[in-house]
């Protein structure tokens, strides 16, 4: 599934928005599991139709909150490249 994830410039402007507006950065956001989820619901809305299909919003956020280390420094590394 983490190849699935595409961070378009929509995608990190929403995740700069997010971050801006909660006052944190990436990795504590994803270390607090409200912010988590909130992540994980951004980047689900960017996923393709069938991913989505597959791999629901509330999955989508289980997943982020188990794995949300690997998580955290996978998408950290696609937002800086």
């Amino acid at each position: 599934m983490l190849k699935s994830i595409e961070l378009n410039s929509h995608v990190r402007n929403r995740l700069a928005e997010y971050l801006k507006g909660r006052g944190m950065d990436f990795q504590t956001a994803m270390q607090e599991e409200k912010g988590n989820k909130e992540i994980a619901a951004i980047i689900h809305g960017s996923l393709p139709v069938l991913v989505r299909k597959l791999y629901s919003e509330q999955k989508m956020q289980k997943f982020f909150w188990e794995k949300r280390d690997l998580i955290a420094d996978y998408i950290s590394r696609r937002m800086q490249g």
